[in-house]
């Protein structure tokens, strides 16, 4: 059993290509249905500049109900209040069959 203190929406891309007269589709993409999730920073937030540019890093372990998961893309992390916290960058979510969780870290 999650304690659930967030959500997560999983990134969903269909790729533009081509119709049938060769002309560019336009891009599509959008977030899937909320799943309810435990988080925690793993990291503080980190102050970090590149090209002059400020930005802050941080990392997180989510926790949600053992359920078949994608093994790359991106998630949208969402708080209680429904607060944006970020979007991340996942690979490789991991079963935790002991306490029946997916695990994923960003």
């Amino acid at each position: 059993m999650i304690i659930k203190n967030g959500s997560i929406s999983v990134k969903i891309t269909i790729d533009g290509g081509l119709d049938a007269d060769g002309n560019p589709v336009k891009y599509e993409g959008g977030y899937g249905s909320p799943i309810p999730c435990n988080f925690r920073q793993l990291k503080s937030a980190i102050e970090r500049s590149y090209e002059g540019n400020i930005y802050i890093a941080s990392s997180y372990e989510i926790l949600i109900e053992m359920q078949d998961f994608p093994k790359y893309g991106v998630v949208m992390l969402l708080d209680d209040d429904e607060n944006f916290i970020g979007d991340f960058i996942f690979v490789l979510p991991k079963k935790l069959k002991a306490v029946s969780a997916t695990q994923i870290l960003v």
